[in-house]
């Protein structure tokens, strides 16, 4: 749900933006259906990202999560050598082992591991790499032309739909909480609105 209303502020806010002339988009720019796609994708991949490392945590502490998501960088390197064939330099490539392979050193280890939650997080962790390879395409090939802050509002919608049905779906419990719909409950949802500004 937090990620949610974070996702609305954002759409609000670069929405304004593209208005003013700092981010205003080139003449002549238009985002095609063909576009449009590609964009609702990267946004699926964020939110089922999202909602991964959601399932993973309630089967699995937030450290051993963290732990296993620091291996990111080795997921992207291996999805973007299969997407698009792109090579690192063997520092790079060699780099990847004192951290990723701690990390795997870590969770051989775990006392609190359970396969559901780990298989949740290493899904979370691939589709962040699928999202960074995807963003970085949008963002840097010459037919897309699109800049930051426009694949921000465009990606926003998307997301907003796609996070309403994911916290319906996994976290309707939260939804109803009694405590959320009291008139007190105003500094409860300062809270959440402040969460919910956190980059």
């Amino acid at each position: 749900m937090l990620t949610t209303i974070h996702m609305i502020i954002c759409w609000v806010c670069s929405g304004l933006a593209l208005q003013t002339a700092a981010f205003r988009p080139k003449p002549g720019t238009t985002v095609s259906p063909a576009l449009r796609r590609k964009v609702a994708g990267l946004a699926l991949a964020f939110c089922l990202s999202v909602t991964c490392g959601n399932v993973a945590l309630r089967f699995i502490y937030v450290s051993f999560a963290q732990m296993v998501t620091a291996a990111s960088p080795l997921f992207t390197m291996v999805l973007m050598y299969i997407a698009t064939g792109k090579r690192y330099s063997r520092l790079s490539t060699f780099s990847m082992l004192p951290m990723c392979g701690g990390v795997m050193m870590c969770t051989a280890v775990e006392i609190n591991f359970h396969p559901v939650g780990f298989g949740a997080v290493i899904l979370a962790t691939l589709l962040r790499g699928v999202k960074s390879i995807v963003q970085q395409r949008l963002l840097t090939s010459p037919e897309e032309k699109l800049d930051s802050m426009s694949l921000l509002y465009h990606m926003s919608g998307p997301s907003i739909v796609f996070l309403s049905l994911f916290s319906a779906a996994t976290e309707y419990e939260a939804l109803w909480e009694q405590r959320l719909y009291e008139p007190e409950a105003a500094h409860l949802w300062g809270l959440i609105v402040h969460d919910a500004l956190e980059p």
